[in-house]
């Protein structure tokens, strides 16, 4: 009787780990994204300018930073 209890438990624990498989949320659109550049080098400006036209990201979720 106690190995039928063990076993049962065990098949109990199982399924639900089967079932509580992780959720992943929604990917973030443009507007959850912010850009970050060294606004002292050219490479990352241009960068930075064809990373908002691929990705449509709005102006206002660029940053520039001098120093590093």
């Amino acid at each position: 009787m106690k190995q039928l209890f063990v076993s049962c438990v065990f098949f109990l624990l199982c399924y639900n780990i089967k079932e509580a498989q992780p959720t992943y949320a929604n990917v973030p659109g443009p507007e959850n994204v912010l850009v970050v550049f060294n606004s002292l080098d050219l490479t990352s400006k241009d960068v930075k300018d064809y990373y908002l036209a691929a990705r449509n990201i709005p102006a206002v979720n660029v940053v520039g930073i001098m120093k590093f």
